[in-house]
């Protein structure tokens, strides 16, 4: 397929993925304008809180994009999610999870149905088909049923050792291992995959893209000098996101406020919107435009404090 026919087939999907979204009860950002951006949308549906992009070939999802997605989901306490058409040559499975680089990926229905409350429970790995088995009901039905690891293990054909991985939860199973167990023993044990889970704050995210930018540097430090948590980007809407005590920014930082810079501020406002976060615009020239959220460099620098900033911010 032609760089141009993927691109259309992404936004085809990005359509499908809003969607999707919204009929499934999520309040939807505004789309990232540009389909080479880190991410497409941000949504929320209550406490979940979603960074997705739409793409129409998973395996042609750069390192660096997967990455800066983590990263996002990291700095906003979300769910990083990849919805596309294709992995390589194949159309993606329905009802199958997939990853790339950390980032689960899923088609279009798969992913529907899981924000119907459907889950799946089937993920793929190295062109195998696995599936997370729950450790504690397995023993206590092998122990109820009065079979040894090694009884259970003939039965299925494994080895009595994968029947104890299994059990302890540090090994999962095969789609037609884990069929074999639960018909030897007459009873479900698959654990669902829950897409819209968020990423827990202590999960590796690759190393920080470093924006060496004299102004973007400037506004860094001076962010964690205030006591923000900073985290720099290269292919998003937004150039930062900050987490202090009690707000959470979405920065755009600018030489100038020009249209470009402009339609970025669009789209940061409407991400900050839904994912509560405050949108913040910090531009190198004077500002003469009146608009809240949106302040020169120089006011910027006289700030000392988180509250101040925000009070700066609100107008």
């Amino acid at each position: 397929m032609s760089e141009a026919a993927a691109m259309e087939r992404g936004e085809e999907l990005l359509t499908e993925l809003v969607r999707i979204l919204r009929d499934g009860g999520f309040k939807v950002s505004r789309p990232s304008e540009s389909r080479r951006a880190s991410l497409d949308v941000v949504a929320r549906r209550e406490d979940r809180l979603l960074v997705a992009k739409a793409v129409e070939d998973i395996d042609r999802v750069p390192e660096s994009t997967s990455v800066e997605l983590r990263r996002i989901a990291l700095a906003l306490s979300a769910t990083p999610l990849l919805v596309g058409a294709r992995k390589g040559d194949r159309e993606i499975e329905e009802g199958v999870v997939y990853e790339r680089m950390g980032v689960r990926a899923v088609a279009p229905k798969t992913f529907d149905y899981a924000v119907r409350g459907e889950k799946p429970f089937v993920y793929s790995k190295v062109g195998r088909y696995y599936v997370k088995l729950d450790g504690e009901k397995l023993r206590e039905v092998r122990t109820r049923m009065r079979l040894s690891l090694g009884d259970l293990a003939r039965m299925v054909g494994v080895s009595r050792r994968a029947i104890y991985e299994y059990e302890r939860g540090t090994m999962d199973a095969t789609l037609e291992v884990a069929a074999r167990i639960q018909e030897v023993l007459n009873c479900c044990l698959a654990t669902p995959i829950d897409l819209l889970a968020p990423m827990e704050r202590g999960e590796e995210v690759g190393e920080e893209w470093v924006d060496e930018r004299p102004l973007m540097r400037e506004v860094m430090c001076k962010l964690r000098r205030l006591g923000f948590e900073a985290y720099t980007f290269r292919r998003a809407p937004f150039n930062l996101i900050a987490r202090g005590r009690r707000h959470r920014l979405m920065v755009k930082v600018a030489e100038r406020l020009d249209r470009k810079a402009e339609r970025s501020m669009v789209v940061v406002r409407s991400m900050a919107d839904v994912s509560d976060s405050l949108s913040l615009a910090i531009v190198r020239e004077e500002v003469r435009a009146e608009e809240q959220g949106l302040i020169n460099y120089r006011e910027f620098k006289r700030v000392r404090s988180e509250p101040e900033l925000v009070k700066l911010i609100e107008g």
